[in-house]
């Protein structure tokens, strides 16, 4: 009698070990994260953040609290280029649906680490380490951190307005034109407009409007500054506007699904 009631406990113990690892199993399996490539472009402000969202399948991650995490950077693939940065908020603010899914959206605010010079990677990742070892390396597409001294100093033109549009008919959450109301401050001759290291434009100015058409890349972009350079007395000075989120977009997932990259 003893001998078949520790079989019978054997068998409900094996069924049951069996149930809980086919469970942790389909749990691991069901676990998807989702980061979309963009081009994040920013001038150094004291204190500015960089807003990088990933998109989570589960509920329940470590990597929604903030106190989980024991050191995040931006590195490139093979990490021999990499730069810490401090992590100063974590928020889930809404979910997105792909491939008949939800997701829940998570913004890891970072803070932009103190520079004095350009510092560009073009194929980034962000490497996350938590307390409990668990690492992750999400690609998110191109950093393009710059540094100017005088960011918001308006000596060749005074911004009246400015707003921006996607391209004509395309879809992706990109710029497209950015469209600045100006009045001139001087006369001058603008010779430069840009809006980072990689990005292709072209601009044209007249007498109250500058407009800067970007070509279209396979990256996100709805931030950016604008970098203007124009001549004064032979001398190629620089007119900095501070960065400015063009549009807000609540459906990344379902409208760029060729930029998506699944872990």
């Amino acid at each position: 009698m003893i001998k078949k009631l520790l079989i019978i406990c054997f068998v409900v113990l094996v069924v049951v070990s069996l149930g809980v690892i086919i469970l942790v199993s389909q749990l691991k399996k069901d676990e998807k994260i989702l980061s979309v490539s963009s081009y994040y472009t920013y001038v150094y402000t004291e204190g500015k953040k960089i807003n990088v969202p990933l998109y989570l399948s589960t509920a329940k991650h470590p990597l929604y609290s903030k106190d989980s995490y024991q050191s995040v950077y931006f590195v490139n693939e093979n990490e021999n280029k990499k730069i810490s940065v401090e992590l100063d908020s974590v928020d889930s603010p809404s979910y997105e649906t792909y491939k008949n899914e939800n997701y829940n959206k998570l913004i890891l605010s970072i803070r932009m680490p103190n520079i004095d010079n350009n510092y560009f990677i073009e194929n980034c990742y962000l490497k996350i380490t938590l307390k409990n070892d668990k690492e992750y390396k999400f690609l998110i597409g191109s950093l393009d951190l710059l540094y100017y001294n005088n960011v918001g100093v308006e000596d060749c033109i005074k911004i009246k307005e400015l707003y921006g549009e996607k391209l004509e008919g395309n879809y992706l959450s990109r710029l497209g034109k950015i469209v600045v109301n100006i009045e001139f401050l001087k006369l001058t001759n603008i010779t430069n407009v840009k809006i980072g290291t990689n990005i292709q434009n072209t601009y044209a100015t007249t007498d109250n409007k500058l407009t800067i058409n970007i070509k279209i890349d396979d990256y996100l972009l709805n931030n950016a500054p604008i970098i203007i350079e124009y001549l004064e007395n032979d001398v190629v000075l620089t007119q900095v506007v501070d960065n400015f989120v063009y549009f807000d977009d609540y459906a990344i997932l379902s409208e760029n699904t060729k930029l998506i990259n699944a872990y």
